[in-house]
């Protein structure tokens, strides 16, 4: 991967770290024509808040070599994007809207990180001197809220992403003070002891709540109104179809053993509601896509919320799949 240091026109102050690299079929040459219909991708990886770009890297490094066994069209090439946010990893600086934040540590939402997004992507296509300095179709590969920020980039710019791998999806329309029950205010049948259900939900709360900033100063707090519906709205890759999706989640056991490492979070609450409760909203979000494109959701064995993380190769897989889908189908000559 090539290192950038690379500046938002609209936040000149202010630096990203971002890491690309092209891949090509043996055909295509450096000195092919860049003018002529070329079959082009571009794919970026979308940070979590737990994780930065470098993540990444172990499955960006496994792709060249599974795209170069596939059948793909003449003269293909693939664009790869890892890059932290303002504030997140190699990315020192903070995002300039911070700073006159009433509290820097909510100082942007997910549209703005969407808005950044769409600016860096323009300033990739002129960095590989893409026709026009238009975008090709685009594919993200996404964890946690990074996968938040990919359904809302599809939402804002229609037609333009034409593939989407989600792994491990925020529940963006809900947290742990509603999917774990107040034992002293619900009138449901507990299905834990409801000190185990105090105890879960201050500690989660006090982690994961909305109200709770970040050193990004990315808020959630309104994530629920961006996002209120796992199945909805509909995406659009074309005027009437949506893109191909491909919906990872994490191993139900791995993630009850990495939820109870935390003081005060009990085995049973997280197979009774967050286990269960994070399924639905997986099964729900196959939705937001065609019906014939969409796979998932797939458990991953042995995986934790960051499943690039502990399962690249599996990951490195899926992604490529889902990259040779998008290129068969918007090759502008054919396979």
């Amino acid at each position: 991967m090539e290192e950038h240091d690379l500046v938002l026109p609209s936040k000149a102050s202010s630096t990203l770290s971002v890491h690309t690299r092209r891949w090509t079929t043996a055909d295509l040459d450096e000195d092919v024509d860049l003018t002529a219909p070329l079959s082009t991708a571009i794919v970026v990886f979308l940070n979590g808040l737990g994780l930065p770009q470098d993540s990444w890297f172990p499955v960006a490094d496994l792709l060249p070599e599974l795209l170069q066994a596939r059948n793909l069209p003449a003269a293909t090439q693939v664009i790869l994007v890892t890059y932290d946010r303002f504030g997140q990893g190699r990315t020192t600086d903070a995002d300039p809207l911070d700073a006159a934040a009433a509290d820097p540590q909510h100082g942007h939402d997910a549209l703005d990180v969407v808005a950044d997004l769409n600016e860096l992507l323009y300033i990739v296509a002129q960095l590989y001197a893409l026709p026009g300095g238009q975008l090709p179709p685009l594919v993200f590969v996404a964890n946690s809220i990074g996968c938040a920020v990919a359904r809302l980039y599809a939402q804002v710019y229609p037609r333009r992403v034409h593939g989407l791998l989600l792994a491990d999806t925020i529940i963006a329309n809900s947290h742990y003070g509603i999917i774990i029950p107040d034992p002293d205010s619900t009138a449901e049948e507990l299905l834990v002891p409801p000190e185990a259900l105090r105890a879960a939900r201050a500690a989660l709360n006090a982690r994961f709540h909305p109200d709770m900033g970040n050193a990004e100063g990315f808020s959630r707090r309104n994530l629920a109104e961006l996002l209120p519906h796992a199945n909805a709205p509909k995406l659009l890759a074309t005027a009437t179809t949506g893109p191909f999706l491909t919906v990872l989640e994490h191993d139900p056991e791995t993630f009850v053993y990495e939820s109870i490492q935390m003081e005060g979070v009990a085995a049973d609450v997280v197979r009774r509601y967050t286990n269960p409760h994070w399924h639905k909203y997986n099964r729900d979000l196959m939705e937001i896509t065609s019906a014939n494109k969409r796979r998932g959701p797939i458990m991953v064995p042995q995986a934790g919320h960051f499943i690039h993380a502990t399962q690249p190769s599996v990951v490195a897989h899926e992604a490529a799949d889902l990259i040779v889908k998008v290129l068969l189908s918007t090759c502008p000559t054919g396979p």
